[in-house]
């Protein structure tokens, strides 16, 4: 049975998603993009960008509106990385989110590391973030990035993601403050995304530029 990847609306999609579908939908492989896998696959990578590039904040009763607003952000988090391990999965044949660093220009890395030194001074959230870290080995490249050791990103927006979704992270843990959690996602999340995005338009129009192909 033939899978559509087709969506009704285009809207917060990659920017050649509809290019991309419509020349699988003539006869082109997912190789010659050098994807991986099969099209239901690239279906689950858009349908969890599309979420994750659309989602704005959650509702709640009882809670005030800065702390709803750092709930928000981790939840932005989470469904961001979520959108990156399916990506990951149709270019590195595997979920690894370590892979992405890559794609993300180096002044937008160390960007993102700025604002979250500015944010997060005393490292008060990420220590409370490690805390609830269970890999030594993901703690130390946090750290790395934390202390001017390394430029990488992902590893803060892994362990954010894991103790938020695998342990008990709320947005004041260890005293810190909530808006430490919404400047980091607000920092973060659209880098992440965009650089999915431009990596994604680059192979698809790489591809379909040489033929000519709308």
């Amino acid at each position: 049975m033939k899978i559509s990847t087709l969506f009704e609306s285009e809207k917060s999609l990659p920017t050649s998603y509809r290019r991309f579908s419509k020349a699988l939908d003539s006869g082109r492989a997912m190789i010659e993009f050098e994807f991986r896998g099969a099209r239901p696959q690239i279906f689950r990578f858009a349908n969890r960008y599309r979420f994750a590039s659309a989602f704005r904040s959650i509702e709640l009763t009882g809670y005030q509106e800065p702390t709803i607003r750092a709930y928000s952000a981790l939840l932005r988090v989470l469904l961001t990385c979520s959108a990156a391990e399916q990506y990951s999965k149709i270019t590195d044949g595997a979920y690894n989110l370590d892979s992405l660093d890559k794609i993300i220009p180096l002044e937008d890395r160390v960007r993102c590391l700025n604002s979250t030194a500015l944010a997060d001074p005393n490292q008060t959230f990420f220590k409370a973030v490690c805390e609830r870290t269970r890999s030594q080995p993901l703690v130390s490249a946090v750290q790395a990035s934390l202390n001017g050791e390394s430029s990488l990103i992902m590893p803060l927006i892994k362990s954010v993601r894991h103790a938020f979704a695998h342990g008990d992270l709320a947005p004041g843990a260890n005293g810190a403050r909530p808006g430490v959690a919404q400047k980091f996602a607000k920092a973060v999340c659209p880098v992440l995304l965009g650089a999915i995005n431009a990596d994604f338009t680059r192979r698809v129009d790489r591809v379909l530029d040489r033929y000519e192909i709308d």
